[in-house]
């Protein structure tokens, strides 16, 4: 997710249109355990999206 978050414009630029984000497996880490980390890297995303082709 960090990864994704954070170098969108490269997974576009490899083709990449959309990424989904879940809690999957019971022992991943989800929204309410790591510690904010989706909802500052998200937010700092929405504030500047990468650019579609």
């Amino acid at each position: 997710m960090h990864y994704s978050l954070t170098h969108a414009d490269e997974l576009v630029a490899a083709g990449g249109l959309a990424a989904v984000f879940s809690a999957g497996d019971d022992q991943e880490t989800d929204i309410t355990t790591d510690g904010g980390q989706f909802k500052t890297l998200s937010a700092q995303y929405l504030a500047r999206p990468a650019a579609l082709p």
